[in-house]
């Protein structure tokens, strides 16, 4: 039994090792430097349209308790939505000009 127990927790350390080096390894230097700010604003909207996706269905399948709760949340991701379209839009026309 004890056996068990502690290849156990050699997965679970093995696995946090292997999740903390990924972690740092997307946020060194060289990979900041190297995206533009157009990059970002991309991934960003990227990051937002899963979020918004995520909303809409948190708003369908709400309680009726928590319809304000999934109704200020989606408004709130559409807000920012648009806010980083309107940056990108900003940033592609002054390097076009």
């Amino acid at each position: 039994m004890s056996k068990l127990i502690t290849g156990q927790e050699q997965i679970i350390t093995r696995r946090k090792t292997v999740n903390f080096k990924s972690f740092f390894q997307r946020f060194t230097k060289n990979q900041l430097i190297d995206e533009t700010p157009s990059q970002l604003l991309h991934n960003e909207l990227r990051s937002l349209q899963k979020l918004l996706e995520l909303k809409e269905i948190n708003f369908i399948y709400a309680d009726p308790e928590y319809i304000d709760v999934a109704i200020m949340e989606l408004e709130a991701i559409r807000t920012k939505y648009s806010i980083t379209v309107r940056q990108l839009k900003e940033i592609q026309s002054t390097s076009v000009v």
